[in-house]
């Protein structure tokens, strides 16, 4: 019985890490025009029209960052994103690609 408990507690320690947050830091609106980083827009289409940013940045949408990737073309980049799920996401899709996500933006 404790044999199962522990294998209980193991199994769901490891499907809740894989939920993690992300590592890279929170930037603040005025950070992001101090940077030198590219800033990546991972929001949807209607979201980032509706909620435009006027700084200089790649837009794709997380749901076409893998068919798009190759537009891509720094190792260091800020995510704008509209939450941390979404933040999670890409950054775990770039850092599997070797792009390195220094920070991001909830919008």
């Amino acid at each position: 019985m404790h044999v199962f408990i522990l294998f209980l507690i193991i199994l769901f320690s490891v499907l809740y890490s894989s939920k993690r947050h992300p590592k890279s830091i929170p930037f603040r609106p005025s950070q992001l025009h101090e940077n030198d980083k590219l800033l990546l827009d991972v929001r949807d289409y209607i979201e980032a029209h509706q909620h435009p940013l006027n700084v200089g940045q790649c837009h794709i949408p997380l749901a076409y960052l893998k068919r798009n990737f190759s537009e891509i073309n720094q190792k260091e980049l800020i995510l704008l994103a509209s939450s941390l799920r979404e933040v999670s996401v890409a950054e775990r899709f770039l850092q599997r690609k070797s792009v390195r996500v220094v920070g991001y933006h909830i919008v």
